[in-house]
């Protein structure tokens, strides 16, 4: 590209390995040791900027795995540096590392974990050499190549849970390599849940951020770079699918009936119903929207499907205020869950009248070859009939 389109950017790649999605950012950050705000500001450029389907960012996975040529520099004098890389004194390196600081301060890859620094700097390397830059520029020793990681916490961080934030003052006399503004840091919190009530629910599983197995640079010589590795041990969760299904029917079971509709028949007394007398039968239910008439059938809607549910109840009860009148009464329409035999006895069995609610077909728009529970309006599952 000719130097057009630039060198410095990221690139992303995310999926789902059982029911934990995970996503990996390479990155090349701003180069030159004062250029701190501008790859603080790359960073937060690429969090903002990168997008997957779904308008999923990098805060959406379960674990983000950041690596790359972050380019953060050591501030001290380079004859400082290589003297504390020959004696392998590396925590006297740590308090003026750019990308620790950065951290501690705040500003950049807050809520990240790395390793420990405890091999030496991976960059500048003459090529095909074990000296550090001999040219004229003569660049510091840094640990420019890193891995660092994070994974998602089971609830929001309170307040009092958030990473501190330290003042400069306070950097300067801090323990080296405290990277201690992390969600891990929040204890046995993520080790719970929030049920439906508000009540906290041990999990009996801590959360953790992730266990590091290794982080260590590789000797090869054909870069000014030397790589480096890191084998992190996470957790990956599956599905159980039975677990799942019962969730699933105890939510539709939960949610009541789709169509909030019940079909309502007069078994005895006037032929021709009385709709004034019927509502007001109703009433004590629920609100009625709409009824409608088919033949010796009234189709009746609720504002809500509890309501409609709920008059099921008044199937087979003699209604005194509608002249003695008796009616029979089923929901409408086809359902996801054995509502009508859950009403604990409470309603003659209806299962298996197929013949005596066969006009609720076209009532209901039924055809021939559809579901009969729809055309019988009673899915049950006790003998014969209904629900078969």
């Amino acid at each position: 590209m000719s130097g057009n389109a630039g060198n410095k950017g990221a690139v992303a790649i995310r999926f789902l390995l059982h029911a934990t999605s995970l996503c990996f950012v390479c990155s090349h950050l701003a180069a030159h040791q004062n250029k701190v705000g501008e790859r603080n500001q790359d960073f937060h450029d690429i969090c903002k900027k990168i997008q997957f389907p779904h308008g999923a960012t990098l805060d959406s996975h379960d674990y983000v795995f950041w690596a790359g040529d972050l380019n953060y520099r050591i501030d001290l004098p380079i004859t400082v540096v290589k003297s504390n890389i020959q004696r392998q004194a590396w925590d006297k390196l740590w308090k003026q590392e750019q990308l620790i600081r950065q951290k501690q301060l705040g500003k950049a890859f807050v809520g990240y974990i790395e390793g420990a620094l405890d091999f030496a700097p991976t960059f500048k390397y003459d090529d095909f050499s074990e000296d550090y830059d001999t040219s004229e520029k003569s660049r510091i020793p840094a640990w420019c190549d890193r891995v660092l990681w994070k994974r998602k916490p089971y609830v929001a961080l309170s307040p009092s849970d958030q990473p501190a934030v330290a003042s400069e003052d306070i950097l300067i006399n801090s323990t080296p390599w405290d990277f201690g503004p992390h969600p891990s840091d929040a204890g046995s919190l993520y080790g719970q849940y929030m049920d439906g009530g508000g009540a906290l629910v041990n999990t009996g599983h801590p959360w953790h951020p992730g266990r590091l197995l290794y982080y260590s640079r590789a000797e090869l010589k054909t870069s000014d770079h030397r790589p480096v590795a890191a084998i992190m041990e996470i957790d990956i969760y599956k599905v159980d699918s039975k677990a799942r299904a019962t969730v699933r029917d105890e939510t539709l079971h939960s949610l009541g009936p789709l169509n909030p509709t019940i079909v309502v028949r007069e078994q005895s007394g006037s032929a021709t119903p009385n709709i004034a007398s019927l509502l007001d039968a109703l009433a004590i239910y629920g609100k009625v929207i709409l009824v409608r008439m088919q033949d010796d059938l009234s189709l009746v809607s609720f504002s809500s499907p509890d309501s409609a549910l709920a008059a099921t109840r008044l199937h087979g009860q003699l209604v005194s205020h509608t002249r003695g009148s008796m009616f029979a009464v089923k929901m409408a329409g086809v359902f996801t869950t054995d509502w009508w035999c859950d009403g604990g006895g409470e309603v003659d069995d209806p299962c298996g009248r197929r013949d005596d609610w066969q006009a609720t077909t076209e009532a209901t728009g039924a055809t021939e070859g559809a579901d009969l529970r729809g055309a019988c309006l009673s899915p049950c599952s006790t003998g014969g009939g209904c629900g078969d």
